[in-house]
């Protein structure tokens, strides 16, 4: 994480706190890393980016390839390239499998459900790109069940009513705490 100061003439361009984008990261994670970063409610940075575009509609929540998202304007606040903005997502593999220019998600499944590692989270608060994938249901690195509701009963929303990033919405459990059950 970078600080600029605000004495630096990027301050005004970019956000205060930046991130940049890890390997195999899920545009969803990466935008939490820059809200919790900042100190900001979970998806304000995702507001921040379309007040930005005033053109761009919001459209797939899932971001597994966001037909119309903004990339260089998160790209220009985030001091990052474009490109490795779109590598958080699924857009190059299924616009060369579909021989589309802008392919939808919805090509890759019609119901998503959020789903994460509790210890990709706890040990580096990653959502991982590969974890989206719609018949992944146990982390590949740490063997452990995906989870898709908290303790308290609730669905996980990555981004719902200005709750702190990584945590329910519902009861502010941190997404790190959630059980981390051994795959059989």
């Amino acid at each position: 994480m970078t600080h600029i100061p605000f004495s630096d003439a990027a301050w005004k361009t970019t956000f205060p706190f930046l991130v940049e984008p890890r390997t195999d990261e899920w545009l969803v994670g990466l935008l939490l890393r820059c809200d919790e970063a900042n100190h900001w409610g979970s998806g304000t940075t995702l507001k921040h980016v379309y007040r930005r575009n005033e053109k761009t509609t919001r459209g797939d929540w899932t971001f597994i390839a966001p037909s119309g998202f903004p990339f260089d304007d998160l790209a220009d606040a985030l001091a990052v390239p474009s490109e490795a903005l779109a590598a958080t997502t699924y857009l190059a593999e299924l616009a060369r499998i579909y021989g589309l220019a802008d392919p939808h998600a919805l090509f890759l499944q019609t119901s998503f459900s959020f789903r994460l590692c509790p210890v990709c989270v706890a040990e580096q608060r990653l959502l991982t790109r590969t974890l989206v994938l719609p018949h992944i249901t146990i982390c590949p690195w740490h063997q452990i069940g995906l989870v898709t509701t908290c303790l308290c009963g609730t669905a996980l929303r990555p981004f719902q009513n200005q709750s702190p990033p990584f945590r329910c919405f519902k009861c502010g459990l941190d997404w790190a705490e959630l059980p981390q059950k051994k795959a059989d």
